[in-house]
């Protein structure tokens, strides 16, 4: 394909499975050592009593681990961890340890998931390393010898937790001084950690220190690795958790987002929103492709809504779980009868089980700097829908919902109902309401059925979503979908901050409601073919337009390819692939390279393209910095120019291949103001434009 030629001539399951793994044999044994010491024992005289650890065996041997008065001993096989009860956040570490034989290897694991992988037995985290001294000279390799630190509490993160350390030695972290002692001889540690920062204490100094770990909450782990190794007066000072931001309107340009103190813009290449409530779901790897593709925004059900296979045509459909591998917010029942098999659902109880996987969803998203919009509820579409929510009379045991008429189910008719959706909207927004990587839309598509009893009842429930966080010291940011390609917001609600679109091309639905000063998203594609070029054209026409989210449907997530790997065929209602998500990232690394929150959209009459075709031109604009985006919708090779009014200046020209991270930079010297004339030489698809005046 040619390209541009310028002025210059240059061109889960898993997670359930995890739990389930963690509650098997493995884990069995608990080990009740050492204690948790409360804090306000040393800063009042509460009188409050310590509390037991009890440690849990995630996968040594039944052996591996045994206390004889007051010293745990490790045996040092298999290799492996034992795990804390509970998780820490902000906390004081006091242990001590000794090796028993020359060169023995261990450490604790801090802010650890505590699920180790097969290969490597160890989880991830930030490891605090108890070395024996003699491992430098036990493992010297062809007369060479490993630094002496690795033996005097080295910190680092490992399973892809990272972290800076204060004392580098590669992506690890040295103590300034060697004061740890050898095997026989008891060693001290205190190791602080708050906040994603830990300094180590070896023996009464501090010698070491980490900042800015990606993970900072998990369990503590014990390592058992290859030799014994003791330990005793192991003591645990919980501390207050962390105020965390909430994902905000950029305080300066509220058209965008402030997520962890930086300026955002949400693009996301979303799977078709079952990945919490279809057991069948690694969302675990779903979120590793999203990261590995640089996106950083997902959409996800709560489980009120559900789709029989088969519906709309979507292949694997992840929003429609296999008999028995549905999860909700309810727990089943003991009664037989649910539609797609197993029990009933019983609409007095919670399902635990179902709040946890909520929970680490959205932990595991968050680790990878990616923002959930959770969907609390769905237009329900058809009786076939409705028939399979556990809110259908004959799919709870409480007699609820018994209403033939679909639309009528978000409503404001019938008190029962409406009561169980209110009192699952503030379970869900109480469990939830300290992660900072996180919004709520009301319902999906409530536009479709009944639409005035519709409007009513989003208005109602918009206000209990913002009720139930009245209280709370930061409030999540809530969301309204509008419509389906555009719609003048006419009576924008008090609590609503985002208001998103479906199918939103072109993008009108921006300068209709650019005014509100909220964000404007387009969070659901398809309905237009499966080729790749039809979405990324969608969401570069769309952001380039002063939108702030993009969310594609990708039908290449299923149940069985969590990685984006099936392949999208004709007749699916939309499409998805690798080289699609590959390209939205080219998209979102250009908008971090402009300084879009001091940027609007730049007025049509100051953009201009000539010649013949089916040609659109937007963009974003500041004194001195143009980023623009040219769309061809033809086949014609005719030579179109593209002509933006400038001021005068000297200006650097650098044109952006959409599909492959090829860029190519010209420079025009003492432009005289006016239109600045960019010629194409044939045909090309699309491309993005930055022109910066240079100083």
């Amino acid at each position: 394909m040619k390209r541009i030629k310028t002025l210059a001539g240059i061109l889960l399951c898993v997670i359930f499975l995890s739990f389930v793994s963690q509650k098997g044999a493995a884990q069995d044994k608990i080990i009740t050592f050492g204690q948790e010491v409360s804090f306000g024992k040393y800063i009042s005289d509460s009188g409050e009593k310590d509390k037991p650890v009890n440690w849990i065996n995630v996968n040594t041997g039944p052996d591996t681990w045994h206390t004889e008065k007051d010293i745990l001993i490790c045996s040092g096989l298999p290799i492996g961890v034992m795990r804390s009860e509970k998780k820490y956040e902000n906390f004081i570490l006091h242990i001590e340890w000794k090796h028993i034989e020359a060169g023995g290897n261990s450490g604790v694991f801090v802010w650890s998931n505590a699920n180790p992988p097969e290969d490597t037995r160890l989880p991830d985290g930030v490891e605090v390393q108890m070395l024996e001294l003699d491992w430098v000279n036990l493992n010297t390799r062809d007369g060479v010898k490993p630094p002496e630190a690795y033996v005097h509490g080295e910190l680092f993160g490992v399973g892809g937790v990272t972290t800076i350390p204060d004392n580098p030695r590669g992506t690890r972290s040295k103590s300034i001084e060697n004061r740890c002692k050898g095997k026989g001889e008891w060693n001290a540690y205190d190791v602080v950690c708050i906040d994603g920062v830990i300094r180590l204490s070896v023996n009464g100094k501090f010698v070491n220190g980490i900042t800015k770990a990606s993970q900072r909450k998990g369990y503590l782990c014990l390592e058992s690795e290859g030799a014994p190794i003791h330990f005793r007066n192991i003591r645990i000072i919980e501390l207050a958790p962390s105020s965390k931001p909430l994902l905000s309107l950029h305080p300066q340009n509220p058209h965008y987002f402030m997520f962890r103190g930086k300026p955002s813009i949400l693009i996301g290449s979303t799977e078709h929103y079952g990945a919490i409530m279809n057991l069948d779901f690694n969302y675990v790897t779903y979120l590793r492709e999203l990261e590995a593709s640089g996106l950083n925004v997902t959409r996800t059900f709560t489980g009120i809504y559900v789709e029989p296979e088969g519906a709309f045509g979507i292949k694997k459909n992840t929003l429609a779980p296999g008999p028995q591998r549905f999860i909700c917010p309810w727990a089943r029942g003991n009664e037989s009868g649910y539609a797609n098999g197993g029990n009933k659902f019983d609409l007095n109880r919670w399902d635990e089980a179902y709040f946890s996987r909520l929970k680490d969803f959205v932990t595991e998203a968050g680790k990878r700097n990616i923002v959930v919009e959770l969907d609390l509820f769905s237009n329900i579409y058809d009786t076939v829908q409705w028939k399979l929510s556990p809110l259908y009379f004959k799919n709870n045991t409480n007699g609820i919902g018994n209403i033939k008429d679909w639309k009528e189910v978000l409503s404001l008719r019938h008190p029962a109902i409406l009561a169980v959706q209110e009192k699952m909207v503030r379970k869900i927004i109480n469990e939830l309401k300290d992660f900072d990587n996180l919004y709520y839309e009301v319902c999906n598509e409530p536009y479709f059925g009944d639409t005035l009893a519709l409007r009513q009842w989003e208005d109602y429930m918009t206000g209990i979503v913002a009720d139930a966080e009245k209280d709370f010291d930061q409030k999540h940011l809530i969301s309204n979908n509008v419509a389906n390609n555009h719609r003048l917001v006419s009576k924008p609600r008090e609590s609503v901050s985002i208001y998103n679109f479906h199918y939103a091309h072109p993008p009108k639905t921006i300068e209709a409601n650019y005014h509100l000063n909220k964000v404007i998203g387009d969070n659901e594609t398809g309905f237009d073919g499966i080729k790749d070029a039809t979405y990324r054209r969608e969401a570069w026409d769309f952001i380039m337009a002063g939108g702030a989210i993009f969310n594609h449907l990708d039908y290449s997530f299923t149940a069985d390819n969590e990685d984006g790997s099936f392949v999208v065929g004709k007749g699916q209602p939309g499409g998805g692939s690798k080289a699609l998500r590959n390209q939205l990232k080219i998209l979102a690394e250009f908008m971090k390279s402009i300084d879009y929150i001091n940027m609007k959209p730049v007025e049509e009459e100051k953009l201009r393209l000539t010649g013949d075709g089916n040609k659109s031109i937007r963009a974003l604009g500041k004194e001195g910095l143009i980023a623009a985006y040219i769309s061809r919708r033809d086949t014609t090779s005719n030579e179109i120019g593209i002509e933006i009014d400038l001021s005068s200046g000297s200006y650097k020209i650098t044109l952006i291949d959409t599909t492959s991270p090829v860029e190519n930079v010209a420079h025009t010297r003492n432009h005289p103001g006016g239109w600045l004339k960019i010629a194409s030489d044939g045909y090309f698809e699309d491309l993005a434009i930055k022109i910066e005046r240079e100083k």
